[in-house]
């Protein structure tokens, strides 16, 4: 006989099957399995978490792979999921990921985040990224690795800023040619 977990267990990844409205029955299902940290719930976060799956659904799909992956045993499988999704082309799925990248911990992200953080993508998603790295550092302790990251992430920022700056100089002393 299972125990009543199992049965529960069963049901819900049942229920990430199943079609309905805007995925709402597959989702919660997802993230009640993301609250009873089963790892079985990664499987059917990571379709549902995917693009492609019912935009309205993926975030709260993309949420629940973070909770999902602060296991040890998953984290490996979760981590690549969620830095793929950090450039999603839809602004609510990028953000959930920025997020759970947060809430996964896994300094293993910091290269990818900081990479990200100094890039070219709006401000408030390079401020997310830059929030997930500090959330990362809160909880592994702020690693030597972690504070150098930081450090180099402020000096691509000043130096990225330098160089616009100088661009946009160059281009107002540009005469026009005839």
């Amino acid at each position: 006989r299972q125990s009543p977990t199992d049965e529960i267990v069963e049901v819900l990844l049942a229920n990430t099957r199943k079609t309905s409205g805007r995925d709402e029955i597959a989702n919660a299902a997802v993230k009640a399995l993301a609250q009873l940290d089963d790892p079985r719930g990664v499987d059917p976060a990571i379709v549902l978490a995917s693009y492609g799956a019912p935009v309205f659904g993926r975030p709260a799909a993309i949420t629940a792979l973070g909770q999902l992956g602060q296991r040890e045993s998953v984290r490996d499988r979760v981590r690549p999921v969620l830095l793929d999704l950090i450039h999603d082309p839809h602004f609510r799925s990028q953000v959930a990921a920025l997020n759970a990248i947060g809430e996964l911990g896994d300094e293993k992200a910091v290269p990818a985040l900081q990479a990200f953080a100094s890039g070219t993508a709006p401000e408030e998603r390079r401020d997310l990224a830059k929030r997930a790295i500090d959330k990362i550092a809160k909880k592994s302790g702020d690693s030597d690795v972690v504070k150098d990251l930081r450090s180099r992430i402020e000096k691509l920022e000043k130096q990225r800023e330098d160089v616009e700056k100088r661009l946009s100089q160059a281009e107002g002393k540009k005469e026009p040619k005839d």
